[in-house]
């Protein structure tokens, strides 16, 4: 929706705006590349569920890019909560004067009236946006009583930024899609199950904001924060072994869980990522490959276009020239 925008520009989405967004944007059937990308670069589905009777999910969204670069501009929502969720990919957002990180079946919010906006460039993006209302009169048609209604209000005005969502959240948003393309000859169906995937929805991310964290979430952010801060010191699979006190296997599963990647894919991402500041600022493409513990430039290259899209002397180029 953000698309809307002049560059630059602060933009105040309130409820209404987040529905007429919904009911005038084209959609595309959003499990057809939910697992597979297509030859489009930017895919997109958004759908107004109050048409649906569900007033307080105003908007939601499901968005796939094979290649993108984002500045949206800064804006906030009125009486509503967003909530994105990454499917696939590496994400960013600025909130509050921070950046926050978004990997795989991890969540972002941006509460009623906090300014935010997406920072991220990269390839192969999965997420999906959703609009909550926060607004009491919008929930009343939910079926719930008043008490419960303030639960839930109160529960997602106190979501945390950023939380992992996990696999349960991952299922409900798939299941929301996949119910959403049912037609309209089985409307009451698809009424009916909108109603009871929207509740779990909800449920299921209050509950996953306030899982109580383990050592081994804590010992994983450590090691990632490590790899992102020095991406030339590799780290071998018997130091994260040890360090992590699990097996290969568990150490594998441990760090898919946590960035979507593989330990070594993770820390080429992190060199990567790194490539990028220091090629804008001028260095060479030979110089940035040495400086990260690359064998030589083709593999250094191999690996720059793996994760961006882009060969590391056109990135160069197009990003110096951007900065003159």
């Amino acid at each position: 929706m953000s698309d809307r925008v002049g560059k630059g520009k602060l933009r105040h989405f309130g409820y209404w705006e987040c529905l007429r967004a919904a009911r005038s944007s084209g959609s595309l059937p959003p499990l057809a590349v939910a697992n597979e990308f297509d030859s489009r670069p930017y895919s997109h589905a958004v759908y107004d569920l109050t048409a649906e009777g569900l007033p307080y999910l105003p908007a939601v969204s499901y968005f796939s890019l094979r290649e993108y670069e984002m500045r949206s501009p800064w804006h906030r929502h009125r009486n509503c909560v967003e909530c994105i969720f990454c499917l696939r990919g590496d994400m960013k957002y600025e909130s509050d004067g921070r950046e926050f990180d978004l990997r795989p079946l991890h969540m972002f919010v941006s509460r009623p009236n906090e300014l935010h906006r997406q920072v991220s460039d990269g390839r192969k993006v999965i997420y999906s946006a959703l609009k909550i209302s926060t607004d009491r009169k919008n929930w009343i048609a939910s079926g719930f009583s008043a008490a419960e209604r303030e639960w839930a209000i109160k529960c997602l005005k106190s979501l945390p930024m950023t939380f992992f969502g996990g696999k349960a959240v991952e299922k409900d948003i798939r299941e929301l899609f996949k119910v959403l393309q049912l037609g309209d000859d089985r409307s009451h169906e698809r009424r009916f199950r909108l109603k009871a995937v929207s509740s779990r929805l909800v449920l299921d991310m209050i509950d996953a904001a306030n899982e109580p964290r383990d050592r081994s979430h804590d010992v994983i952010a450590g090691v990632v924060s490590e790899m992102e801060a020095n991406p030339e010191r590799r780290i071998s699979m018997d130091a994260l072994v040890e360090r992590m006190n699990l097996s290969p296997t568990g150490v594998l599963n441990a760090f898919k869980s946590a960035t979507g990647l593989s330990p070594h894919a993770f820390q080429l991402k992190c060199c990567v990522d790194r490539a990028k500041e220091l090629l804008s600022r001028g260095e060479s493409v030979e110089s940035v490959a040495t400086r990260l513990g690359f064998a030589s430039r083709q593999h250094f290259s191999a690996t720059f276009k793996r994760f961006s899209g882009a060969s590391p002397s056109s990135w160069r180029e197009r990003h110096i020239k951007t900065q003159m």
